[in-house]
């Protein structure tokens, strides 16, 4: 139990807030490694603006595409998980 509470937990706490719009975070989840520390926020800026995402197009926020790092953004906790959390809730 306690390895689905903690997967949960680090796929949706704080609702998966990001820096970046879906395609903004895929991009640089495929170019950084996990357990690089060399990518600071002006370097991931750089590297998107190489590929032509640091606006992201594709993502509407506030009616402009999306400026990597402007705001949090924030994923849904689907409804399933959310049953799932009240089992557990029931349970513990």
């Amino acid at each position: 139990m306690f390895n689905r509470i903690y997967l949960i937990w680090k796929n949706y706490h704080l609702n998966d807030c990001t820096a970046g719009s879906p395609k903004q975070e895929e991009y640089l989840k495929s170019i950084i490694s996990k357990d690089s520390l060399d990518y600071s926020y002006q370097l991931k800026c750089e590297k998107l603006k190489e590929v032509n995402l640091l606006h992201d197009k594709s993502y509407l926020y506030q009616n402009k595409p999306y400026e990597y790092g402007t705001a949090w953004l924030n994923t849904s906790i689907p409804e399933d998980v959310k049953k799932e959390i009240k089992l557990i809730q029931e349970v513990a």
